[in-house]
């Protein structure tokens, strides 16, 4: 048997070696973004605890607005624990959920460098304007969370409970909840344009369809909005459902603009490939 002609023995298991080293080398890099990230979470977390006071001050500029709103800002405002554990239970709470929105940032920074050398130059282009889009949706929710949705809720809660003659006896775990919860997952909601414009570009769904099924969009912002609304009271859930709603017209406006001029820039490739 000619022996020239068969291949080297080893050159099959070097394959197999070389396919096995490149999947250990993407698990030790993603083991390094998690470990990156878990820093950058423990060090915010770090940071929070050591300001407490000033970020438990400024929480608490919600319920200062909602006593203005009630002509009560002369009003010394306090929170009051039910318990010995109240209090820690606080610090904790503060302190992770302070650190999400202190290194959300960097976490997203970390998975991009890891997701980037795969992309091809045409799609690295758009990492850092989705980055930007990202992080500045979730601040812009967190923002109107936090000076319009809650201000407005706890307004409307202090005005009931004085209609009412109800005593306020609003304890810290209770208060920083409503706020945290509210203004993070406002935060995360407005995340949903970048999924309706994505859906658009790939041509997944069609604008024209998004804008016929205005109704059912409508419905199920109100169902969002009602389970994230605090109080589930009409004013403040109008005040939720109504930056959704606009946020899924600008989305749907901006994909069926950038899904054109993607498929223009087809076009004008393929007429390059005929000529």
């Amino acid at each position: 048997m000619n022996t020239e002609l068969m291949p080297p023995e080893h050159d099959e298991p070097e394959h197999e070696a070389g396919s096995v080293m490149a999947f250990w080398d993407h698990v030790e890099e993603l083991r390094w973004v998690l470990i990156k990230s878990l820093v950058a979470f423990f060090l915010s977390f770090c940071l929070v605890l050591a300001g407490a006071v000033w970020f438990s001050d400024v929480l608490q500029w919600p319920l200062v607005q909602a006593y203005e709103m009630m002509g009560q800002s002369g009003q010394d405002i306090q929170l009051r624990t039910d318990g010995p554990n109240n209090v820690f239970a606080f610090l904790i709470q503060l302190g992770f959920f302070g650190s999400i929105a202190l290194a959300l940032p960097f976490m997203l920074y970390f998975m991009i460098q890891f997701v980037a050398p795969g992309l091809t130059s045409k799609e690295k282009r758009i990492l850092r304007p989705v980055f930007l889009s990202i992080i500045g949706l979730f601040f812009a929710g967190l923002l109107t969370a936090f000076f319009l949705l809650v201000p407005f809720y706890l307004y409307m809660s202090l005005k009931f409970e004085a209609m009412f003659h109800f005593a306020s006896f609003w304890t810290p775990v209770k208060y920083y909840g409503i706020v945290v919860w509210t203004s993070l997952g406002l935060g995360l909601l407005f995340q949903s344009p970048l999924v309706i414009i994505l859906l658009i570009y790939l041509d997944i769904v069609s604008a024209e369809q998004l804008r016929k099924s205005r109704r059912y969009a409508m419905f199920i912002i109100l169902v969002i909005a009602a389970l994230l609304t605090p109080g589930g009271d009409p004013f403040t859930l109008a005040i939720t459902a109504g930056p959704l709603y606009a946020l899924y017209e600008s989305a749907v406006f901006i994909g069926s603009l950038l899904r054109k001029k993607k498929v223009a820039a087809e076009e004008i490739e393929w007429e390059d490939d005929i000529r």
